[in-house]
């Protein structure tokens, strides 16, 4: 058990670390790009890195803009001060002041700079585009392209899923709890008497509900700012839909990469969030089984207990029976109570197993990838007989597939049976759409106005790895170099750079 409450604390942190899972301030290097003369009469471009929710306005992006700098004649810079996080329409407006800021005096003879952004940072990039085409920074664009990672340009579901987390967590931290609680009444069975299971239970849950309505909220401060109610796909208000009607007088060159995540997703995405990827060397924060493996245990942990105490109710049933048959009612009454409460335990253990195994499906109706529908699957077709009176004579009923092969047997005319058919449903879960584990793959693909030729996948990138995986040099690479070795364009050609 001691084992199981170990794993019990390691999973509470997990539900809660699923609070910061859009963007968390990176840990690790710190750098700043070089200067931009190089010394070698090939003037350095401008990129604006930009950080999505809740990220490091300098270290989000650290690791690929040094890397960028080193590689290719280009003078990467950070943000440097976080945006507005009010509106999506004043982060708009406070980007585009940083951008006028560090763009503006670009070298003289560079290509034109652009943005490369992260998750709502995208966003946060198109509003700066929309705010200087419409606003008061004068007439310099002083951006032309707009790189886009993971960024939900029609929307992100989970910022308006805050209560459905609050119940993921509670929900797991009730159904995880009482297996251990039960476990230890029937370990100690003179204090059971005294403190029984519902009793320790609803302390438990007490303990569970200050932390879902207490810390949690704290916790998930990121997803409640009123920034995301401007991309909740649920908000009719929302500035994102006068962002797409307005993107048609956008002349910004535009790609889109956006990850699909391998399953299970949540374990995966989770996994990142307890390592920045940041924290990672260059291109390398592609590892993300620690927690897979870590819940794996935990689920195999609740279903040893599950058969354990299952056989201990066996035994004890034996016991009471035995006990009955040698005329020994006292020692069958203790044997039939410890049945009980090994059974009990059983019971626990296996919902806390169940629970586990529903996590990663928890998490895909959250972040708007899955859903529960009700889906046909057949029906009861009743046919009523009639007689020469009028009279109903006698029903009977039978399964048919389908509507229409019941109807069917219906004859014109023929008013002595009458057919009629009554739909029986099932409720499936059912995957609607692929993901970064945070964005959806529809969402983040759709950048209005970006062609489809310049929107790309990567493969088993979750939404924080994207920043400094392998996909995320090979994507850059792609980018600004073209195909590797020969340098034809994959996208579009505005964004090729020298090569150092």
């Amino acid at each position: 058990m001691k084992t199981i409450f170990l794993n019990y604390k390691l999973l509470c942190f997990i539900l809660i670390a699923t609070s910061h899972l859009f963007s968390q301030p990176p840990e690790g290097y710190n750098g700043q790009p070089g200067g931009p003369n190089n010394g070698l009469g090939i003037a350095n471009r401008s990129i604006l890195w930009v950080s999505g929710l809740g990220g490091d306005p300098v270290n989000t992006w650290s690791k690929a803009r040094l890397d960028i700098n080193n590689r290719y004649y280009v003078f990467g810079h950070p943000c440097g001060e976080p945006y507005n996080d009010e509106s999506l329409e004043g982060a708009g407006q406070d980007l585009a002041g940083i951008a006028m800021q560090k763009l503006s005096n670009t070298e003289p003879g560079s290509a034109a700079p652009f943005v490369i952004a992260h998750s709502q940072g995208g966003l946060v990039a198109r509003s700066a585009d929309y705010a200087i085409r419409n606003g008061n920074f004068g007439t310099q664009q002083y951006f032309e392209g707009i790189v886009t990672f993971g960024t939900p340009h029609l929307g992100a579901p989970i910022v308006s899923k805050f209560e459905d987390m609050i119940n993921m967590f509670r929900e797991g931290c009730s159904e995880l709890i009482k297996g251990p609680i039960a476990e230890w009444n029937d370990n100690h069975f003179l204090l059971s008497l005294f403190l029984s299971n519902s009793k320790l239970n609803a302390i438990g849950q007490t303990l569970c509900n200050v932390v879902a309505d207490g810390a949690l909220p704290a916790l998930t401060a990121d997803l409640q700012t009123n920034i995301t109610m401007d991309y909740n796909p649920f908000n009719e208000g929302a500035f994102l839909h006068e962002l797409h009607s307005d993107e048609l007088n956008s002349t910004q060159h535009k790609v889109a990469f956006y990850g699909l995540e391998e399953e299970p997703i949540f374990h995966r995405q989770v996994a990142s969030f307890l390592k920045s990827p940041e924290s990672f060397p260059i291109y390398s924060a592609d590892p993300d089984n620690e927690v897979i493996e870590k819940l794996d245990k935990l689920s195999n942990d609740y279903l040893k207990e599950y058969k354990y105490n299952l056989e201990r109710k066996k035994h004890y049933k034996r016991s009471a029976l035995a006990g009955l048959s040698l005329l020994q009612p006292y020692w069958a009454l203790i044997a039939n109570i410890k049945a009980n409460g090994y059974g009990n335990t059983a019971e626990e253990y296996l919902k806390g197993y169940n629970y586990l195994l529903s996590l990663n499906d928890k998490w895909k109706i959250i972040i708007g990838i899955a859903e529960y529908q009700e889906i046909e699957i057949g029906g009861i077709c009743k046919c009523e007989s009639y007689g020469a009176s009028g009279d109903l004579e006698g029903v009977s009923t039978f399964w048919t597939s389908d509507r229409a092969s019941c109807e069917s047997l219906n004859v014109a005319g023929d008013w002595t049976r009458q057919y009629a058919y009554f739909p029986e449903f099932e409720t499936n879960f059912v995957q609607i759409d692929q993901s970064d584990a945070v964005v959806p793959a529809q969402s983040a693909q759709n950048f209005p106005g970006c062609l489809t030729t310049n929107r790309r996948e990567m493969l088993k990138s979750n939404h924080q790895q994207m920043r400094n995986d392998s996909n995320t040099k090979l994507r850059l690479d792609e980018l600004l170099y073209g195909a590797s070795g020969t340098g034809i364009p994959i996208y579009d050609p505005f964004f090729q750079t020298p090569i150092k």
